[in-house]
């Protein structure tokens, strides 16, 4: 049995990956872009969509000269760590056909990338190459990514495949050197310089230079030449470094008799969740998401995964969490395998919650985190979040929402005046009806309430944040800057006023908050 190899070709993989995560761009696949790069000779083009293509646009290219050619071209700086971590993902989905996948790339300058899949003795499980072709492109439909399918003996002539084949990119077994005579140069992956002196030759096709002799070749053109060749038809192994997947924690169970009731699928469950979570407890290594997906006999997948906020091995809570999916799996004509899967995992000290434990003196946490767990996933996980901590005097930056619990704020040198228990957001006006005479608030209306102010405490300035607004004048140290105070109406309700001076320097009070 020959090798066989799946490429996946990704002309457009970095503005592609643009189009999915720029609102200006989604949904405008009419709308000329590209990614741009700098060097010594200025800024150039790199990634193009096939709308700039269309505008005789091409890699490399100044970006002036662009706009002059194609005045509505937008562009945006390549980032090639984001355009990794998106094939990384890809590659990801490429283990539902084989665990061997390499990746090319991404070539952020020119915008494209692509995956290897050695898939050979794989094909028949997807009901032969052509039928498994059309499964990966199905699979890869909803990441939005312009993609092209090439199938062949070696990893070279896969990858030439998808780029010059003119039918479905799929070389037949054994006919790799036959059904490659027509493929151009370029199909060697040889630099452009080579490939424009054959082209001055007359030699433009694998056809036209598989005749002249080996050892003239070698002495015109050098080694590479040959070399490639060779790696094309597979006499020479073409090298491809293969993605090594992390430490696998999963439990997958076949059946020769189909599941075909609810009630026999959530027994399933529960028993391969036991045998996973006793292998992770063992490890000191806790869950953090975890993956359930369920083949039906008839070719079709079902897929959920859920995720805590804090690492757990506990059957009981994380089948708790399951069974709200698990009604939705279909059995259909029947579920023949059943597989589950660590896919994130934290390292989980040991903890004693026992009462005779005299070294831990705080709570256990474990019902906190379980309690977090089903609130997420019965209203949504970003209905529940944590208060944390933020580097900043302003009250209302103090403090924001954080899905996962920070570490306890450290004590500051310096103690700050007390803060008010209920914040308001944005703060209210107050109507000053009279001031004293040094122009503090007597009367006032806030809510259509009448408020005479027996007490007032204070200040406490707060100047604002100048690297927020350079536009404003640095010098002017008034503007910006706030007076809070704590009052005490005829009532005896404390309340938090603020006092701000405007551009205009008018004075203007508001009601930030109050202390109960």
């Amino acid at each position: 049995m020959t090798q066989r190899f799946l490429y996946l070709w990704l002309p457009h993989l970095v503005t592609d990956r643009y189009a999915q995560h720029e609102a200006a761009l989604q949904g405008q696949t009419e709308v000329p872009f590209a990614t741009v790069t700098s060097d010594h000779r200025g800024v150039l083009l790199a990634g193009l969509n096939a709308a700039a293509l269309k505008e005789k646009l091409q890699p490399k290219m100044r970006l002036t000269d662009a706009h002059a050619i194609c005045p509505a071209l937008q562009t945006q700086p390549i980032a090639p760590d984001q355009d990794h971590a998106f094939l990384q993902d890809m590659a990801k989905t490429a283990d539902l056909f084989t665990p061997w996948v390499a990746m090319d790339g991404p070539h952020s300058e020119s915008g494209e990338g692509g995956l290897w899949l050695e898939i050979t003795g794989a094909a028949h499980l997807f009901g032969g190459e052509e039928n498994m072709m059309k499964r990966v492109a199905e699979v890869y439909a909803p990441f939005n990514c312009t993609v092209r399918l090439g199938m062949a003996d070696s990893a070279l002539a896969a990858w030439a495949a998808a780029r010059f084949h003119k039918g479905t990119g799929r070389l037949n077994a054994y006919q790799t050197y036959q059904e490659t005579q027509s493929f151009p140069l370029q199909a060697l992956d040889l630099p452009l310089e080579l490939i424009q002196r054959l082209n001055r030759l007359g030699l433009r096709t694998l056809a036209d230079i598989r005749d002249i002799p080996r050892a003239n070749m070698t002495v015109r053109f050098g080694y590479d030449l040959i070399k490639r060749l060779d790696q094309l038809t597979g006499t020479l192994p073409f090298q491809l470094t293969y993605q090594h997947a992390p430490r696998l924690y999963e439990e997958i169970a076949f059946f020769a008799e189909p599941l075909g009731s609810q009630e026999n699928v959530t027994q399933t469950v529960e028993r391969l969740l036991a045998r996973l979570c006793l292998r992770l407890k063992k490890e000191n290594i806790g869950l953090r998401r975890l993956g359930a997906q369920f083949t039906r006999v008839d070719g079709r997948l079902s897929f959920f995964q859920i995720a805590t906020s804090a690492a757990t091995y506990e059957t009981a809570h994380l089948m708790r969490l399951l069974q709200d999916y698990l009604p939705g799996v279909d059995p259909g004509f029947g579920i023949e395998r059943v597989h589950l899967r660590a896919l994130q995992t934290q390292w989980q000290d040991n903890r004693q919650t026992d009462l005779n434990d005299a070294t831990n003196q705080g709570p256990d946490k474990t019902a906190q985190h379980a309690l977090i767990d089903r609130l997420r996933h019965r209203l949504g996980a970003d209905c529940v979040s944590y208060p944390a901590h933020h580097h900043s005097h302003l009250p209302e930056r103090a403090l924001h929402k954080s899905p996962s619990p920070t570490a306890r704020a450290e004590k500051s040198d310096y103690n700050l005046p007390k803060r008010p228990i209920r914040l308001l957001s944005p703060p209210e006006p107050l109507s000053v009806l009279a001031i004293d005479a040094a122009n503090m608030p007597m009367h006032a209306k806030w809510r259509r309430m009448s408020l005479s102010f027996r007490q007032l405490t204070g200040p406490e300035r707060i100047t604002r944040e100048w690297w927020r607004k350079l536009s404003h004048d640095l010098w002017d140290a008034q503007l910006g800057m706030r007076d809070y105070f704590r009052a005490e109406d005829q009532e005896g309700r404390h309340l938090w006023l603020c006092r701000v001076t405007s551009q205009a320097r008018e004075t203007r009070w508001f009601v930030h908050g109050w202390f109960g």
